[in-house]
């Protein structure tokens, strides 16, 4: 059996119950962050283009083109998708792998800041592990917090409040398609964002 092979029958055995806690918090974590990064993605130039050649493609919907308002093949979703959270890199990073976890390159080499005072006192902090890192990881907090001002840029705060809400219990849906069908929801949104009437009406 050939590592493919291997990946593809590991992926197909395992069961939830089995699987070791921290890999369920550092999964759930690349879930959210990297929703929240392809929402903010989804107002770039270059998303927009790959999402309507997805959309000229006219091919089966099979899987949501995130906050772009409609669905398309697995293989097209996966190009408007993928762009739209590489194409913004704020995403999640593996020091590792120099990978994206959830689709590339955050730097992972040492942070370093520096001040120089007007009276030319200077000081610097280095960082070996910058936030985000996975020893140096997000809190439920900071992660929540990251969310809100990425998906600022397309939805109201209380279309925000209801995707984490669903976010934060995602083992409990049982149904993923309900948070499918949030994200395709978003563009029809966009329209009437500034109306209180309206955002109420659709929550």
């Amino acid at each position: 059996m050939d590592v493919t092979a291997k990946i593809a029958q590991f992926v197909v055995d395992a069961k939830y119950d089995n699987l070791p806690a921290a890999a369920i918090a550092t999964a759930k974590t690349a879930v959210r962050d990297c929703l929240g990064v392809a929402l903010a993605g989804s107002k770039e130039e270059d998303a927009k283009i790959c999402a309507e050649v997805a959309r000229q493609e006219q091919a089966r919907e099979e899987t949501t083109v995130i906050g772009q308002g409609f669905k398309s093949s697995a293989l097209n979703a996966a190009l408007a998708n993928g762009s739209q959270i590489q194409g913004f890199e704020l995403d999640d990073a593996h020091a590792l792998g120099s990978v994206h976890i959830g689709s590339g390159a955050l730097p992972n080499w040492p942070s370093i800041v520096e001040v120089v005072l007007e009276n030319g006192n200077r000081f610097a902090h280095r960082t070996r592990w910058p936030k985000g890192h996975p020893r140096n990881p997000l809190s439920d907090r900071e992660l929540e917090a990251k969310f809100r001002r990425l998906a600022s840029r397309v939805l109201s705060p209380p279309q925000t409040d209801r995707l984490l809400d669903t976010l934060w219990s995602l083992e409990r849906l049982a149904d993923i398609g309900v948070l499918a069908g949030q994200f395709r929801a978003i563009r029809c949104a966009e329209a009437d964002f500034g109306s209180a009437d309206a955002t109420a009406a659709r929550l």
